[in-house]
């Protein structure tokens, strides 16, 4: 690895788990509860900040869209509901919208099994309890609500969005219950099916970003082809963390190892049994280097601690094609053991690192 820069944050990047926007050909935007940073990625030169206008910001999108459209959310206390897009090139809040509560009870992503906040498209979609609020990422106008398809006579309805789908689950026909899919962006309802799986919709966590509709449940992640179609499921334990989501696979380490399934038929793929001391982390190169509710996404990797000492830590960086399981390139870094353990993220080849209790961004090059 080849340290490009280090450049001064506000607040403290160890506690908090870093995102980063990268619009195309624009700067580094690094995400965190405090403020909004436009870094130049070449050099770490600070171009824009941007705070929230009272409180934190509470929530924020994965990514920004082509257009370089990000989401925040912020607010004060345990309010989270002043929603707002930012131009990810300018850092300029382009508009802001206050969500309304359907309840007094009623607040964002209440299970926190779910991203809140997804851009989807020109679409910015914000998940509550028991439905989903969509607004247009361009002029910040609110969008017909998702209608599912059993009516008002169907109150618990529990919804999951990811970028690409978004899922309705019911249990109010005739027939059973049921699984309602819809167009993240555009809104449009795709399929309806009967589904066993919609029956206990509180069991129900993430559905998977990306194209394959892709659920997962306490144990296992059920799989559906285009017309709702359950096409297969894939085994989880209790120890699953940090998922990686990328070319219709879905990697994962859990207490046996490394796993890599399909996302379209559920077969395994490969795996690597790891050693029960090993401390390896399974990563993408476009998430946040940290165990959490967030899926990663991008080619991926794995990050193995192979040595501590005297105040050092060394690492050891590990590529795999997502469909074989091949070694394709390896890297070791040793550094600060400090560095290590604060929050981290990695984007486009590059280990971006927040060292504990330091406002410091640290940026490596990955080798070629």
């Amino acid at each position: 690895m080849t340290r490009l820069w280090e450049t001064e944050m506000d607040g403290d990047l160890g506690t908090v788990e870093l995102w980063v926007w990268k619009p195309d050909g624009g700067p580094l935007v690094v995400v965190s509860d405090e403020e909004l940073v436009g870094i130049d990625p070449e050099t770490g030169a600070e171009e824009w900040s941007l705070q929230a206008p009272r409180g934190e910001f509470c929530e924020r999108s994965f990514e920004a869209n082509d257009d370089g459209v990000g989401a925040v959310m912020y607010g004060s206390g345990s309010e989270c509901l002043t929603l707002a897009a930012v131009d990810a090139y300018s850092g300029e809040m382009l508009w802001e919208t206050e969500l309304e509560k359907d309840h007094p009870g009623d607040r964002v992503n209440p299970g926190g099994e779910q991203e809140s906040v997804v851009v989807g498209g020109d679409t910015i979609s914000v998940a509550f309890g028991y439905r989903v609020v969509r607004v247009d990422a361009g002029r910040g106008e609110h969008l017909a609500p998702l209608r599912a398809p059993w009516g008002p006579e169907c109150p618990e309805i529990s919804w999951r969005h990811a970028d690409t789908n978004t899922l309705a689950f019911g249990d109010c026909s005739e027939g059973g219950p049921e699984i309602a899919a819809f167009d993240t962006e555009s809104g449009e309802r795709l399929w309806v099916r009967e589904s066993a799986f919609a029956g206990d919709p509180h069991g129900i966590r993430q559905l998977l970003p990306g194209p394959d509709v892709a659920v997962s449940a306490d144990r296992a992640v059920y799989l559906f082809d285009e017309t709702g179609e359950q096409t297969g499921w894939i085994p989880l334990t209790s120890g699953t963390y940090a998922p990686v989501v990328y070319d219709s696979t879905l990697i994962f380490r859990d207490a046996r190892g490394v796993s890599a399934y399909d996302l379209r038929s559920g077969e395994l793929l490969w795996e690597e049994v790891a050693d029960t001391q090993s401390r390896k982390r399974v990563l993408g190169e476009d998430g946040p280097a940290s165990i959490g509710i967030t899926i990663q996404r991008g080619a991926p990797f794995g990050a193995d601690v192979i040595g501590l000492g005297s105040g050092e830590v060394t690492v050891q960086f590990t590529w795999w094609d997502p469909r074989t399981g091949e070694s394709t390139r390896e890297e070791i870094q040793t550094w600060d053991s400090s560095a290590w353990g604060g929050a981290s993220v990695v984007h486009e080849g590059v280990f971006y690192q927040g060292p504990l209790h330091e406002g410091l961004l640290t940026a490596y090059q990955f080798s070629d």
